[in-house]
């Protein structure tokens, strides 16, 4: 489930950061991330829940490192863009160099 808590960021964002000026600015997906990881702590700690969902409470340690490998899927995939990016303005900027320099006809 926390992997794709960080993953709907990289859903939202393909080719561009997650973190762009409208990381914040869909209320409604918020509210439904808070909710599901919201219910996702009730089924952990919850006695009802953990007999009918077999889980069993998890400390606060045990959260951070679930939290921290899972945020790893948003950091690789922005890892990705930004590369994919820079290659793309290098490629843009190589096209762009050569299409400047007049050619020369071969000679046979």
């Amino acid at each position: 489930m926390l992997f794709q808590f960080f993953n709907i960021f990289n859903a939202r964002a393909e080719y561009g950061s997650a973190f762009n000026d409208r990381f914040f600015g869909n209320r409604r997906l918020w509210l439904a991330l808070l909710g599901v990881v919201g219910l996702q702590v009730v089924v952990v700690h919850w006695g009802p829940a953990q007999v009918a969902f077999d889980t069993v409470d998890l400390t606060l340690v045990d959260w951070a490192c679930a939290t921290l490998l899972a945020s790893t899927v948003l950091f690789f995939d922005e890892t990705r863009k930004l590369a994919e990016r820079v290659v793309r303005k290098r490629l843009r900027a190589w096209a762009s160099r050569r299409k400047s320099v007049p050619r020369t006809e071969s000679r046979r």
